[in-house]
C-alpha cells in the first residue's frame, strides 16, 4: 500500500503524541530508509561538523568513545581514526542505519555498532571515556533519562561533547524549501515546542538544565553560525531532487497529483536558484556546540 500525505500528517502527530515509540517506527522505517538510500548526500551536508566535535574532545589513542544516534556511522568512523588502540561504538535506534554502518565496516576491529534507544539501553559493555554526537541527542523523549543514562555509563570524568541545531529561523536551510512547496503540496503539522524533533535542542538553557539534572557538569554552549550545501555540492536540480526526494516533503510529492508536483519543484527551484554559486545551494546555518564533564 502506498504511503498517503494523510498518512504521514497522522505520522507526525503521533509522534508528537507518543514520541519515544513514534520515533522508533520512523526512523526504522520511512526515515532511516531516506537516509542510507542518500546517506553520501546526507553526509556531505552535514560532514564539515564533524572535525568540530572531534577536535573539541581530548582523545587519547587507547580511549574507548561512544557515539549517540551515529546513523550510518561517519563521526564513529572519524572517532575511531582518533583511538587506534581504544574503541569506537556507534548507538543508534535504526535497524536500516546501523546495517549498513556495519556493512561499511571494513577491516577495522576498533570499530562497531549497536541498536539501541539510550533511554531504555543496557549497558553497552564498555565504560566511554568520551561520548559524542552529530545531530542525534533531539529525538528522546525523555532526554533527561538518556542522558542520566549516558552518565551511568561513562568513565569517571568523561567527556561529553554534541552538535545540535539552533533554531529554526538561524537555519533557513531548513525552513525554505518547504514554505516553497506548501501552497502545492501542503505542509506537515507543527510538532509542539519540546518534543522530539530536530528543533528540540534548539534552547540552550534547556539544554543546560536536562544535562546538570542527569548528572553533567562542567557545561559550555557555544553558538557556532556556519553555513551549509543542502545535500551537499551539486547542481540546482541535483539539489533540488534530493529536497523534494529525500526527505519529508518526498511523501507528499508521492501523493500530489502531476500538475502539483510539477508547480511545487518549479517553486523549489526557482527559490533556492539565488542560493547556488557553483558549488552547490549554499545556505546559512547555526548550532550549538556542547561540552560538558560526567559529575565526579
Amino acid at each position: 500500500m502506498v504511503a498517503t500525505a494523510r498518512d504521514f500528517d497522522k505520522t507526525l502527530r503521533e509522534m508528537a503524541n507518543q514520541p519515544n515509540q513514534m520515533q522508533a517506527d520512523y526512523w526504522n522505517g520511512i526515515g532511516g530508509t531516506q537516509w542510507v538510500n542518500r546517506k553520501e548526500r546526507f553526509d556531505s551536508q552535514l560532514g564539515t561538523f564533524i572535525p568540530l566535535i572531534v577536535d573539541s574532545l581530548e582523545l587519547r589513542p587507547n580511549d574507548a568513545v561512544l557515539d549517540i544516534g551515529c546513523g550510518t556511522g561517519a563521526l564513529t568512523r572519524a572517532l575511531a581514526d582518533k583511538v587506534p588502540d581504544g574503541s569506537a561504538l556507534g548507538l543508534d535506534i535504526s535497524e536500516a542505519m546501523i546495517e549498513d554502518a556495519l556493512a561499511s565496516r571494513g577491516e577495522r576491529t576498533n570499530l562497531d555498532f549497536q541498536i539501541a534507544d539510550i533511554q531504555t539501553a543496557s549497558h553497552p559493555g564498555i565504560a566511554p571515556r568520551a561520548i559524542a554526537s552529530r545531530f542525534g541527542v533531539m529525538f528522546f523523549s525523555q532526554p533527561t533519562k538518556a542522558f542520566e543514562n549516558l552518565a551511568s555509563w561513562a568513565a569517571p570524568e568523561a567527556e561529553l561533547c554534541f552538535v545540535c541545531w539552533q533554531s529554526p529561523q538561524l537555519n533557513p536551510w531548513i525552513g525554505l524549501p518547504g514554505e516553497l512547496a506548501e501552497p502545492f503540496i501542503g505542509a506537515p503539522p507543527a510538532l509542539e515546542p519540546g518534543q522530539p524533533s530536530p528543533f528540540a535542542f534548539a534552547d540552550p538553557n534547556l539544554i543546560a538544565s536536562i544535562l546538570s539534572t542527569s548528572g553533567w557538569t562542567e557545561q559550555a554552549i557555544h553558538a557556532v553560525k556556519t553555513h551549509l550545501y543542502i545535500g551537499g555540492p551539486g547542481s540546482l536540480d541535483q539539489t533540488v531532487e534530493f529536497v523534494l526526494g529525500g526527505t519529508s516533503l518526498a511523501i507528499g510529492m508521492r501523493e500530489a497529483d502531476p500538475e502539483s508536483v510539477a508547480k511545487a519543484t518549479d517553486a523549489v527551484h526557482a527559490g533556492l536558484a539565488p542560493y547556488h554559486d557553483g558549488i552547490g545551494v549554499r545556505m546559512d546555518s547555526a548550532i550549538w556546540l556542547v561540552r560538558a564533564t560526567k559529575a565526579g
